[in-house]
């Protein structure tokens, strides 16, 4: 059964620009609610340019139900497929969180590894979305400057040894 967003949540994610969700990959891995929120930010993808979009979702995973803000750059697939020997999760992630006041993770959703800051009631009541989009809009600038810097060391020590 599809799942709704409560009225009021709804009315305030739409403050923040969560609209309908653009037409990409990511639509599969998000199954039950899902919005996007354009940040307007050109972030450095696996073989192009790609726009940075956060979405707010509810979803059932192995892990149990998931609602927040996610975020798939397409460099955290890419990197851990390309070069796995070379790929560390967690410093990643430690590297990303120091400058959060929330804690992001790393979950998986139809096949997509992506950045999730949960959203709990307390979130809602207190009107702390404030607070994870913010987060999550550093996030997606530190991730681009982490991951494109990884990538680029990464493809200069491939070519060294090739």
């Amino acid at each position: 059964m599809k799942r709704e967003i409560p009225a009021e949540h709804l009315a305030l994610l739409q403050e923040y620009g969560f609209c309908q969700s653009p037409d990409c990959d990511l639509l599969g891995a998000f199954s039950d609610v899902d919005l996007a929120m354009d940040t307007h930010m050109q972030v450095s993808g696996d073989h192009a340019t790609d726009l940075a979009y956060i979405y707010y979702a509810i979803i059932n995973t192995n892990e149990g139900e998931l609602e927040g803000l996610f975020y798939a750059p397409s460099l955290l697939e890419y990197l851990p497929m390309e070069f796995p020997k070379d790929w560390n999760e967690k410093r990643v992630l430690a590297q990303v969180n120091e400058q959060l006041e929330d804690e992001a993770r790393i979950v998986h959703v139809g096949g997509f590894p992506m950045f999730y800051l949960p959203l709990e009631e307390y979130d809602w009541k207190y009107d702390l979305l404030r607070t994870a989009v913010s987060d999550m809009l550093k996030l997606v600038g530190r991730v681009d400057y982490l991951l494109s810097r990884k990538w680029n060391r990464l493809m200069i020590k491939q070519r060294e040894n090739h």
